[in-house]
């Protein structure tokens, strides 16, 4: 509000945040989504996910997040608040998948 900062942040620009938020028209940086996943599992479109066998963690409230509830709704989709948390689900078998950037895989 006053023109200036003090610390930046990486945040998803959602259609939500965009309610309380004013994003730059054209992003700062881009990264891929990528998947972690069992060995059993073989998809090979985003699409392939939509299926109740999938256990899949992601971020909350992220462009990642709108994306998987968007092409797999069946799958049954646990939010997590971080990287982290998602790691933990995945290695401890709580889920067979997770969603992250490309960068934290």
């Amino acid at each position: 509000q006053a023109g200036q900062f003090d610390t930046m942040f990486m945040l998803d620009a959602t259609p939500t945040r965009a309610l309380s938020v004013d994003f730059v028209q054209t992003p700062m940086l881009w990264y891929p989504m990528s998947l972690i996943a069992t060995d059993d599992i073989n998809v090979t479109r985003w699409s392939d996910l939509n299926d109740p066998k999938f256990s899949i963690g992601v971020a909350l409230g992220t462009n990642s997040d709108e994306y998987l509830t968007s092409i797999a709704p069946k799958a049954n989709i646990s939010r997590f608040q971080n990287r982290a948390e998602i790691f933990a689900a995945f290695q401890s078998g709580r889920t067979n998948a997770g969603v992250i950037s490309a960068v934290s895989a």
